[in-house]
């Protein structure tokens, strides 16, 4: 069950991470991509206007125009502007050394066959991007003209360049989101897992209470039976045919005892008392306790080689009238000064009983 909710909250989770996702990289690319149009229209209406105020101008003002024209023309988003016949003869340039010169016929030719308004992106001389725009406008005398506009692309290359970093934004975003998705995923995941292992541990807690109460049922009742059967086993002669089922009874009662026993070890609960303690008085107790066990057995193997130096007979027989009569009956006999009498020692008469001297 756990692993099939986890399976499909796994699932659901990774649906809504896909879908959020998709849904913010769908409108990411329409916003950039509406940003470039905006920005393309921007320069297209910026040259719209400033050509539109120019024939108003050349006009008004007819051949005399050139001044007012200029004055149109010298807004700072345009890098150049110039007008020409239908030869290619340049009427007016922004750059007055210019003016007179012709145009390339192919480029002509292209402009009069397109008799419309285009506009294209273009990169100037001087490696800056900019954007070309051509019309055909009306002269004085009512002649067509071409009017050439090339404005400078630097605005609008900011409003695009502002739209795709939204991408680095949106990028950000989309790793935010999918971490925080996987952890909660992991965390859920966790605690389902921690939920089961504490369910778990609660039923074998159960398991182990009703275990040791059945054991404890069952203990009682087997006392009894051995209890009888012990009972019989002493009143039945060793000739009596009793004798052997009773000791079969015996020993199976004597194995489910230990059976029963294992099963109340088994669902006894562990309880551990953890705390906090410094380790270097423990390995300085240990360390005296081992160096007085040492010291002790020392000792004792020092009284040992004494008395196996007096001889192992003599040793266990330097007792009562016989040390009196080997050192003529002066005063106990203390084996090569390492062995004594234990307490009560008078004359000759103190039991044999010696004790190792330090």
């Amino acid at each position: 069950m756990r692993y099939h909710f986890s399976a499909l909250l796994r699932t659901g989770l990774f649906l809504l991470l896909f879908m959020l996702s998709g849904a913010m990289i769908y409108t990411t690319s329409q916003n950039t991509r509406a940003a470039r149009t905006l920005a393309a229209q921007s320069l297209e209406g910026t040259a719209l206007a400033l050509s539109s105020s120019a024939e108003k101008a050349l006009r008004k003002a007819g051949s005399e125009a050139s001044e007012e024209v200029r004055a149109v023309l010298s807004d700072r988003v345009v890098a150049y502007a110039l007008i020409a016949s239908k030869d290619g003869t340049v009427l007016f340039h922004t750059n007055p050394r210019l003016k007179g010169t012709r145009l390339p016929e192919e480029e002509v030719d292209r402009w009069v066959r397109s008799d419309m308004v285009s506009g294209r992106r273009i990169t100037l001389g001087t490696g800056v991007p900019a954007y070309a725009f051509d019309s055909v406008i009306h002269g004085p005398q009512g002649s067509d003209e071409m009017l050439r506009l090339v404005l400078h692309t630097a605005p609008a290359d900011r409003i695009i360049s502002r739209a795709d970093r939204m991408w680095w934004t949106v990028g950000a975003m989309l790793v935010l989101v999918w971490t925080v998705g996987i952890l909660f995923e992991r965390i859920s995941v966790r605690h389902m897992r921690l939920q089961e292992d504490m369910e778990r541990q609660r039923q074998l807690t159960l398991i182990g209470q009703m275990t040791a109460v059945l054991a404890h049922e069952i203990r009682n009742a087997l006392g009894s039976v051995k209890g009888y059967s012990q009972w019989m086993d002493k009143q039945t002669q060793e000739s009596d045919p009793k004798k052997t089922a009773l000791g079969v009874v015996l020993q199976g009662t004597a194995r489910i005892e230990s059976l029963i026993n294992d099963l109340l070890r088994f669902s006894k609960e562990e309880v551990y008392d953890m705390k906090s303690f410094e380790l270097h008085p423990l390995i300085e107790a240990a360390r005296d306790a081992s160096m007085s066990s040492w010291g002790r057995a020392g000792g004792a193997g020092r009284g040992r080689r004494a008395h196996r130096s007096c001889g192992q007979r003599e040793a266990s027989s330097c007792h009562g009238k016989r040390n009196q009569e080997r050192h003529g009956g002066h005063g106990p006999y203390r084996p090569c000064g390492h062995l004594g009498p234990v307490s009560g020692e008078r004359g000759g008469g103190y039991g044999g009983r010696f004790r190792a001297w330090n």
